[in-house]
């Protein structure tokens, strides 16, 4: 069964709403993860708030909670204009402290060039290192270049296999 974060999940009523609120005030840093990127974006009907939303990341962050460093990235993502290389160091510290797709997503901007040069050798390493469903989009990417540009059949086939074998990851 997969983990569904308090941040992929909008609280469907008031009551749900303060005890989100309660637990991010007694220091809960999934709950302070949730309040960040709600506020950030303003979803769900959170008041839209940049400053607010950073301290509630802040809070998950001073935890070392991985999550809130991933999805400030994300949040970094949406932003106008996107400040790749500050995302990617939120991304970095996510991955640096075991989250799986934060190590995804370091892997995609090896694989995309964003923030860094494409390095295709390092993108295979973090995705693989990810273990995680949202590596698979990455990896396949990764198998047609190696398929088509380097003419590594037997490569592709190993990183699709590796990516097939995600599907049931978070």
């Amino acid at each position: 069964m997969d983990k569904i974060y308090l941040w992929e999940n909008a609280p469907v009523n008031s009551y749900a709403r303060q005890r989100l609120l309660l637990a991010a005030e007694h220091g809960n840093p999934e709950a302070a993860t949730a309040l960040g990127y709600f506020h950030s974006l303003g979803l769900h009907g959170y008041e839209h708030n940049l400053t607010l939303g950073k301290r509630y990341f802040d809070d998950g962050m001073a935890r070392r909670y991985p999550q809130s460093f991933y999805v400030y990235g994300l949040v970094l993502l949406k932003i106008e204009p996107v400040d790749y290389h500050k995302a990617l160091k939120f991304f970095e510290r996510s991955a640096n402290l075991g989250f799986g797709r934060g190590m995804a997503k370091v892997g995609e901007f090896f694989l995309n060039g964003r923030a860094l040069t494409v390095n295709y050798k390092l993108a295979e390493e973090w995705l693989v290192k990810s273990r995680c469903r949202d590596a698979q989009k990455g990896l396949l990417l990764l198998a047609s270049y190696y398929e088509e540009e380097l003419f590594d059949a037997d490569h592709a086939i190993e990183l699709r296999t590796l990516a097939q074998s995600y599907i049931d990851n978070p």
